[in-house]
């Protein structure tokens, strides 16, 4: 062992430029990765604090959820013992679910929440407050819609039923935060709601916090013994967070993967370059009675000494890039990060990991080396080709096949990853053959440019085929990644750009906040709005949700409701301000008219969508009931229900404000008032066309806002979408763009080696070229030929790969138009020669400082 590890730095000394160029190549997929930890696991402390305030600073919420089902106080305690959790809150819903016989007292109130008067509670987000304390005894804490809407404040009264029991009277103890979450609950203190409830010893729903959030399944096999039926809340949502940091962890870590594949690709052929350069020593070795396998350990050894020497100097060069990194990665992610956070196990792990993958690379050029012939090796055969064999040319040629015929036929996306896969198999298995076809044909187009010198290129770099091949590769994979890097992403960009303009026909949406059946805002908010100078507003009414009568299916596939044993439509009904919305959107009528007139006799529009999809047509008539009407328990039509008759009038492209799939049916708002009851706006959608007058208009919206007592708003803004879309667009091609300019790297790196490996093993023969009066010149045009021929034909097969490889990823992704980035790939074809180029410069610049006698006079 120590004879080879002698040996191993022998040869690695001997060749200190190429041995030096190695190291620095090889590190920077180690520092890549040491970089990457320490700025995600700091990006990951910053968010933490991010993910607690949006979810909560509790892990996991298990119990029950209907009124029959509860825990007991000793279950309670049980889970309170358990080592992992460090603190808990219960809750009491002792109306929950419709298995309690208290429906029609409780249907009209809100939601009665029991809590524990502890500092978790109020990281749920029901028990935030924006004033006032949890409630005690006898006390209560109320929606702020509601204290608005009832002219309530902390210290009011009110007096509330409390079945079984008898009514009571409970004092306002704090007003909730507002929030979609708290518009429709009352929280009291849990033990006196039990007791006032008659319900003494049960909880609901148990919250927990964790001491360790690596003991979370733990916890959760725990709460499954308890009761397999038992309802847990694990916060996948916050688990996500943490863990994706919203999309950019998955991202950084698979690019950080590809220039570790870069730098194992440059790694095998640095091996086989040495290989290659020590023919006569291994031949040397072989016939002083070495056997094969201790040829196989040395080029280990030697990759081993690399990795090693690689990897400590990675560790370095990614501290410091951290280091570097951290505030413009801090920009790039919005998040604020105060120190950065070290892993010193993570450390060792990367050398380890490193390492390992150090040695898989290895094992094909050292197994090449023991197979080598000592007797060829000695008189100097040339094996430097790479054909493949045709075994592997074949079974790469029929996964290619495979895969393109599977993504013909496919139409799922298991199917056209698995086509992907098979891609990816088989473009490796035939990359070989992929590279000497390609140079062939790169040879023949630049022989009119070049003369003879085409084909002396050729014939050298097929020459070296075998370690070209991997640099060829590295450039394949920049161009590919890249490929698809700017096409996923920018069609992800190009689709949820339309999904906000969807979203947003207008500039700005004004949400009511409230459920389906509760008030929105007031009709009086939009004239007020509508009134401003220099503001365009269109309103968009509640709907009712409602259940057809005696329909006939059509086939659709929308949600039903069995009523009697008969499938019956589930939908919506939705008043419309057709004066304002035409005004705004003019509308493309299909069939039928919009009148008034028709409304005012229970006429309908729907979209043109809803007429292919429900077969229904112009002048037919469809009866509805109330969705209230309906007894879910029975399957059948509660007593005294009543009918709405109603027949359609028109057919419209598409409803500007609805869904694609609209299965709406569109009213006039007098009609819906005068048979369905007092109308409110759900949204308000509205464009500030004056902008001198654009903060005034806000301020004064804002007003009007607060003015409005059932609900609180939510303000949302076209602009911050687009803007934000923007920002993590730019985000995402920066960390593109970072990684492959390093994998880039890899390929000048590698092919410099490369070069300067080949130039020193023919320099013999240059030097008689030069004796012989070729100059120089002419020498150095046939040795960028050959840099040229070889990062071309990376760049060449990595945009076809590439482009494959982005069809059938977005095909997956369920977007079946062609997708081609046309920028990228030019630049891919048009930069790739010039990378060939600038990677031989060097050894050019050594070969020049050669003298000829010196070369003619070796060996």
């Amino acid at each position: 062992m120590m004879t080879a590890l002698r040996l191993a730095i022998r040869f690695l000394l001997s060749r200190k430029s190429r041995t030096i160029l190695s190291i620095i190549g090889i590190s920077l997929g180690f520092a890549l990765l040491f970089a990457t930890n320490i700025l995600m696991t700091s990006l990951e402390v910053a968010n933490e604090g991010i993910a607690e305030e949006k979810y909560g600073r509790y892990e996991i919420i298990a119990g029950y959820q209907t009124a029959s089902s509860f825990l007991t106080d000793e279950q309670v305690k049980d889970i309170q013992s358990y080592q992992e959790v460090s603190r808990t809150s219960s809750f009491l819903y002792p109306y929950i679910g419709d298995d309690h016989p208290y429906q029609s007292v409780t249907q009209l109130q809100p939601m009665y929440i029991g809590v524990d008067c502890v500092p978790l509670t109020s990281e749920h987000p029901l028990g935030k407050l924006s004033s006032g304390t949890l409630p005690g005894n006898g006390e209560i804490a109320i929606p702020y819609s509601w204290a608005k809407s009832h002219h309530l404040s902390i210290g009011s009264e009110l007096t509330l039923p409390f079945p079984p029991g008898k009514d009571r009277t409970v004092r306002v103890s704090g007003i909730l935060a507002k929030s979609e979450h708290t518009n429709f609950i009352f929280l009291f203190e849990r033990k006196w709601l039990a007791d006032a409830t008659g319900q003494s010893g049960h909880t609901t729903t148990v919250m927990l916090d964790l001491s360790d959030l690596r003991e979370k399944e733990a916890v959760l096999q725990k709460l499954n013994e308890i009761d397999p039926d038992l309802y847990i809340d694990r916060q996948a949502a916050k688990d996500t967070e943490r863990s994706q940091l919203g999309g950019l962890k998955p991202l950084v870590q698979g690019l950080g993967a590809a220039v570790t594949l870069g730098s194992t690709l440059l790694l095998i052929s640095t091996l086989q370059m040495s290989i290659q350069e020590r023919k006569k020593e291994i031949a040397t070795l072989r016939l002083l009675g070495s056997k094969r396998r201790q040829i196989v350990w040395l080029v280990m050894t030697e990759a081993i000494i690399l990795a090693l020497v690689s990897g400590l100097l990675g560790i370095g060069i990614g501290a410091g890039l951290a280091f570097m990194l951290q505030g413009f990665l801090a920009r790039m992610s919005g998040l604020t990060i105060t120190g950065l956070t070290f892993d010193p196990s993570f450390a060792l792990l990367s050398l380890v990991g490193g390492m390992m993958v150090t040695v898989a690379g290895s094992c094909l050029p050292a197994v090449l080396a023991s197979r080598e012939r000592p007797l060829h090796a000695y008189r100097e055969a040339s094996i430097h080709g790479h054909k493949g064999g045709w075994v592997r040319n074949l079974l790469g040629a029929v996964a290619i096949a495979f895969a393109l015929i599977a993504a013909l036929l496919s139409g799922g996306a298991k199917g056209h990853l698995a086509s992907a896969a098979l891609l990816t198999i088989g473009t490796g298995l035939l990359l070989p053959a992929l590279f000497s076809w390609t140079i062939r044909a790169l040879s023949s187009l630049l022989a009119p440019l070049i003369r003879n010198g085409a084909s002396l290129a050729r014939r050298s770099t097929l020459r070296q085929a075998r370690r070209s091949v991997q640099i060829a590769a590295v450039a394949m994979l920049a161009c590919s990644i890249g490929i698809v890097g700017t096409g996923v992403l920018g069609t992800v960009k190009q689709d949820t750009m339309k999904s906000i303009m969807d979203r947003y026909p207008l500039d700005h949406i004004l949400q009511s906040n409230t459920g389906l059946d509760q008030d929105g805002f007031s009709p009086e908010l939009f004239h007020d709005i509508q009134e401003l100078d220099g503001v365009s507003a269109v309103p968009i009414y509640k709907g009712k949700l409602m259940i057809t009568d005696g329909w006939k299916m059509h086939g659709t596939n929308m949600s039903t409701i069995d009523v009697d044993g008969k499938p019956e439509l589930l939908t919506s009904l939705q008043p419309v301000d057709w004066k304002v919305l035409q005004q705004a959107f003019p509308l493309m009528i299909s069939a039928g008219e919009i009148k008034m007139t028709d409304f005012n006799e229970g006429g309908v529009v729907i979209t043109s969508f809803m007429s292919e999809k429900l077969g229904l047509l112009v002048g037919d008539s469809i009866s509805m009931v109330r969705e209230s009407s309906y007894d879910y328990g029975s399957g059948k039509w509660k007593r005294g229900y009543e009918t709405v008759d109603l027949k359609v009038t028109g057919i419209i492209q598409a409803f500007p404000f609805g869904d694609r799939e609209d299965f709406s049916f569109y009213t006039s708002p007098s009609w819906m008032e005068a048979n369905m009851g007092p109308v409110s706006l759900d949204e308000i959608h509205y464009t500030l066309t004056d902008s001198s007058k654009k903060e005034e208009h806000e301020a004064r919206i804002q007003t009007f806002v607060q003015n409005e007592g059932t609900s609180e708003a939510i303000s949302l803004d076209k602009g911050e979408e687009l803007e934000l879309l923007q920002h993590q667009f730019l985000q995402r091609t920066t960390f593109l763009g970072i990684t492959i300019s390093l994998i880039c790297l890899l390929a000048l790196i590698g092919l410099m080696n490369n070069m300067t490996g080949s130039l020193k093993e023919r320099r013999r023969e240059i030097a008689t070229m030069r004796a012989l009066g070729i100059s120089f010149r002419k020498i150095s045009r046939l040795i960028l030929t050959e840099g040229v021929l070889i990062t071309s034909a990376g760049g060449i097969l990595g945009s076809l790969y590439g482009t494959i490889l982005l069809q059938l990823l977005l095909s997956a992704l369920d977007h079946h138009s062609f997708v081609m980035s046309w920028a990228f790939t030019g630049g891919c074809l048009i930069l790739s020669p010039f990378l060939g180029m600038a990677a031989v410069l060097f050894p050019l610049w050594k070969l020049r400082r050669s003298s000829i006698l010196q070369e003619l006079a070796a060996r």
